[in-house]
């Protein structure tokens, strides 16, 4: 996704085809400081510099057009270096909202639907931001519902250490994941990104609780903690 997206705003800036750009990531000798992809980073800070770099290449170019250099087959390839250690201010909000269903006499937890609204500023490219929304959503849902690790209380012993103990949401346990984008450009970067990398999680855990403790406001139940296992919801209507 990074490779792609990165090469978009390369191509875009310069005017010349995807297939004209390389992107190259992780090697010290090119690029020795660098904090990693978080916090909602990649695009807002890391196109911010791409534009920078190329809006320096094409001031390049402009000037040897100007000197009469430009067609030179000896010239020096235009090279550019940028690097940002501002913080560009940016916020995307959005909604979420889910339905589930409980059967009381199991506890049995089903999500029968989910649907989010996310304002990232400018999606760059609208596929990886949906791929980024559905499967943030599904790991804020698997958190909900299914993944705990539990140790042996008397040894320690680790009890879920591979996926044959620990749970992982599946096509099974996963609605039908209904997403829309919309696009309120921000101010603080010449891209207008606010970020989407962690606008599907964020929401989902306290979506799914929420909607199953109102589920349950009948039997006087007004917490639960997750995972929302069928035990515990079972526990949680029999307690009241």
């Amino acid at each position: 996704g990074h490779q792609t997206s990165f090469a978009q705003v390369v191509a875009g800036t310069l005017g010349v085809p995807m297939e004209a750009i390389t992107v190259e990531f992780g090697d010290s000798d090119v690029a020795a400081g660098g904090s990693g992809s978080h916090a909602d980073r990649s695009m807002r800070l890391g196109g911010t510099i791409l534009v920078r770099a190329c809006e320096d290449i094409l001031e390049q170019r402009r000037k040897r057009a100007a000197e009469g250099r430009d067609s030179v087959p000896t010239e020096e390839p235009l090279t550019a270096t940028a690097e940002i250690s501002e913080r560009l201010h940016a916020h995307p909000n959005g909604v979420a909202a889910c339905e589930v269903e409980i059967d009381p006499d199991t506890g049995a937890l089903a999500l029968t639907g989910y649907v989010s609204v996310d304002d990232v500023g400018r999606a760059i490219n609208p596929m990886i931001v949906e791929g980024q929304l559905h499967g943030g959503s599904v790991q804020g849902i698997g958190e909900a519902v299914l993944e705990e690790v539990v140790y042996d209380p008397d040894t320690g012993q680790l009890l879920t250490g591979s996926f044959l103990d620990y749970g992982l949401p599946s096509t099974a346990e996963t609605p039908s994941l209904e997403s829309r984008v919309e696009e309120h450009p921000a101010t603080s970067n010449p891209l207008g990104v606010k970020g989407a990398g962690e606008a599907g999680i964020t929401p989902a855990g306290a979506a799914v609780v929420s909607a199953a403790v109102d589920a349950l406001r009948a039997f006087g139940v007004n917490h639960l903690d997750t995972p929302l296992s069928p035990e515990r919801i079972w526990t949680a209507i029999h307690q009241r």
